[in-house]
């Protein structure tokens, strides 16, 4: 049976592999249009690539913890260090799939040449609803947390 660290880190990694397929087709995309300034931004762009892809894979999960820990230490006393760490874990759970929607709907408004208004805004706002499901439940198991902790007092 897999830690809650290692299954928050792995959902965790399975959502930066989603994304990094979506920037990796756009990259794709870029490289079948040129332009003016083609072969800078193919190299800056393939350089950000090489080099973002890596760091989010190993910092995104530590990061996240990071701000567990930080949150915690602001309104988490009650609670043991070692629980809001693995509810913090254990709430990751939608984020691959999360992530798996968010590509989508990137895609399909990045590869349908949709944009201005008010295709931003629907665009914005569906995607920031989905964002909130990654979030939404680390911040409802940390107030179910805090909730509990009251109770038991």
């Amino acid at each position: 049976m897999m830690t809650p660290r290692a299954y928050g880190r792995s959902k965790v990694r399975l959502a930066v592999a989603i994304g990094s397929l979506a920037l990796l087709v756009e990259y794709i995309r870029l490289l079948g249009s040129p332009g003016l300034f083609w072969v800078v931004e193919v190299c800056f762009s393939g350089l950000a690539l090489a080099v973002g892809i890596p760091v989010l894979w190993a910092l995104s999960f530590p990061a996240i913890q990071t701000t567990a820990l930080l949150v915690h230490a602001l309104v988490g006393r009650g609670v043991s260090r070692r629980t809001w760490e693995a509810r913090t874990a254990l709430a990751l759970w939608p984020l691959f799939y999360a992530a798996a929607l968010g590509v989508s709907v990137w895609l399909v408004y990045s590869l349908g040449h949709f944009g201005g208004w008010p295709d931003d805004l629907v665009f914005g706002t569906i995607g920031n609803a989905i964002g909130a499901c990654g979030y939404g439940t680390i911040l409802i198991a940390w107030g179910r947390l805090l909730w509990h902790r009251q109770r038991m007092a």
